[in-house]
């Protein structure tokens, strides 16, 4: 390729490695503000940015360093030959340069707007490192890991925004988080049975039924500890005037938690699951619907 052509495509070679498409998990810090009531304070909506930038910069920074550390054993692979840096597409060093300025910008900008979002994002690269090195391997730990780094992004939107997390906030979300790492673990698994796919993870393809009834009976439990948060009226139920639409969010998760796991369960959950749900049409006329009840409880 021309030099030329070479520089056109750079930007859009840049753009790929960092995966601009996960950032959606980092929305995620949107929620405490929400939850808390704190919607129509600009001042919230700002530290929720703040948080959003630093995560998604941090995130892209892991993304660029774990894919100019397994280079060399991506080109061998299949598909993952096609990744930048694999592919020769980009020069490892420019990548650390470039990996190494994100954390700076994201650490730094975090810090900036505040002590403990700062501390968190802090904490966010060490948990992902660790994670990367070693946790990924670990069965049954490294789910645990994966929700905890969910929640994580959580309490960045919490101290980002100064919006309180609940205790029933917290329960549902870690049950919600460790079944979504649960479906994607299955996934693999169920690949690696049906087509000889090895995951690289410390799972057997005979482990399935285990992450199946675990990642269910996770999803299930979430959708328990949010209805009888309703139930009780606390928090933010409280303060809705039309409980039926919390009630009615309820059964959206439902359907939805089930249609992830049939998903998984096929083997066809090829994304993270935050990242499927905007991808899944399903999942996002689901979400609208999830949406307008809330709405309309408000």
């Amino acid at each position: 390729m021309s030099d030329l052509g070479s520089a056109t495509l750079a930007p859009w070679t840049w753009l790929k490695a960092v995966r601009p498409t996960h950032w959606v998990k980092n929305l995620l810090v949107f929620a405490p503000l929400i939850l808390a009531g704190q919607y129509l304070q600009a001042h919230a909506w700002l530290g929720a940015l703040v948080a959003f930038g630093a995560l998604s910069a941090v995130a892209s920074a892991g993304y660029l360093v774990n894919d100019i550390r397994d280079r060399h054993s991506d080109a061998d692979h299949p598909v993952k030959r096609h990744r930048p840096f694999a592919s020769g597409a980009l020069d490892p060093i420019a990548g650390g340069v470039v990996a190494a300025g994100l954390i700076v910008l994201g650490a730094g900008g975090a810090g900036a707007w505040s002590l403990n979002l700062g501390l968190m994002v802090v904490v966010y690269i060490v948990g992902t490192t660790a994670y990367t090195s070693g946790f990924k391997r670990e069965p049954v730990l490294d789910v645990f890991v994966l929700g905890a780094l969910y929640m994580l992004r959580l309490a960045a939107g919490g101290a980002a925004t100064g919006a309180p997390l609940s205790p029933w906030f917290l329960a549902f979300s870690g049950l919600f988080f460790l079944s979504l790492a649960l479906a994607k673990r299955h996934t693999e698994l169920r690949k690696q049975l049906d087509q000889g796919e090895t995951p690289g993870r410390g799972y057997r393809p005979s482990d399935w039924p285990f992450t199946l009834s675990a990642g269910l009976g996770a999803g299930m439990g979430a959708v328990v500890v949010f209805l009888l948060y309703v139930a009780l009226n606390g928090g933010f139920a409280a303060r809705t005037h039309a409980a039926w639409g919390l009630w009615a969010i309820g059964a959206v998760m439902s359907v939805w938690i089930f249609r992830l796991w049939f998903t998984a369960q096929r083997g066809e959950l090829d994304y993270d699951p935050i990242v499927w749900a905007f991808r899944d049409p399903m999942s996002r006329v689901l979400g609208l619907i999830a949406a307008g009840f809330l709405a309309a409880s408000l």
